[in-house]
């Protein structure tokens, strides 16, 4: 998976620096790979990277989100050529004012970490650390380690970016790879990869490597509904950059691991 064309490139674990740290707790040597899709999609690399690392665009782009996790109090960091944000599963977003029930996307949550949605008396937003305490509590008889994580890592999306284009989607139980590529004749287009990672309980048998699975542009296949509803995006993003009206990109504060990202391609670019 990593490669590079220069003969003295320094090693990995140096070119991703603190990172690594961040990654070991969550031992992916134990995540068996459960799905292998790359897509053809209409857009540059680089605006690919850009749909996966901000959050503001969840309450128009995927409405469906804001009865799962808070899409505005997001933590971001930068880390000299890569960075992160983290956002929290498992609450409602600060946009929704009240809900007579617990939303599907919320008992899909309380029932994928062995809990009864219809057993659940507590509050709406006391389902993420409900989840955190039942996953702690049960992790040995699952056949899972979860010792290593903190309480919030058992329920939240730690996004990684590393420069220049792989997104890491850390899960205590499972690991969303997304890599973003050039396509090889045409700058409009780009390569999106799908990889899938899923923690393997101990004694279970690993299951063997899926196949891969190559969707050329125009493929009507899902990739999933929050994938499916960034690509739809992406295509016309695209058109609306090629216009000759388009003066450049304005990045607002929000979207500061953008920023982050086009100035570390710049400084490559210009030495």
């Amino acid at each position: 998976m990593w490669f590079s064309l220069d003969t003295e490139v320094e090693p990995l674990a140096d070119y991703v620096s603190d990172l690594a740290g961040h990654f070991e707790p969550y031992h992916f040597e134990r995540m068996a790979m459960t799905r292998w899709v790359t897509a053809e999609w209409n857009c540059n690399w680089k605006a690919a990277v850009d749909a996966f690392a901000e959050a503001y665009h969840t309450a128009t782009t995927h409405p469906q989100l804001k009865w799962y996790l808070d899409d505005i109090d997001i933590q971001i960091d930068l880390y000299d050529k890569h960075s992160r944000y983290l956002i929290a599963f498992g609450l409602l977003s600060p946009r929704v004012d009240s809900v007579g029930e617990i939303p599907p996307p919320l008992k899909f949550l309380l029932s994928d970490a062995g809990i009864d949605p219809a057993s659940y008396e507590g509050p709406v937003n006391g389902i993420r650390e409900a989840v955190q305490k039942h996953k702690r509590a049960t992790q040995k008889e699952q056949g899972k380690d979860f010792s290593e994580l903190h309480d919030d890592q058992l329920t939240d999306d730690y996004n990684y970016l590393v420069f220049p284009g792989v997104t890491f989607n850390t899960h205590s139980d499972d690991l969303m790879l997304y890599r973003h590529r050039p396509h090889p004749s045409d700058p409009n287009k780009c390569l999106f990869d799908v990889w899938m990672f899923e923690l393997i309980p101990e004694g279970e048998e690993w299951p063997e490597l899926p196949k891969h699975d190559f969707r050329p542009e125009g493929s009507t296949r899902s990739l999933g509904l929050v994938i499916d509803q960034d690509a739809a995006n992406l295509s016309s993003v695209q058109a609306g950059m090629n216009s000759s009206a388009y003066p450049g990109l304005w990045l607002s504060e929000q979207e500061i691991r953008l920023r982050h990202f086009h100035k570390t391609i710049t400084e490559f670019i210009e030495g």
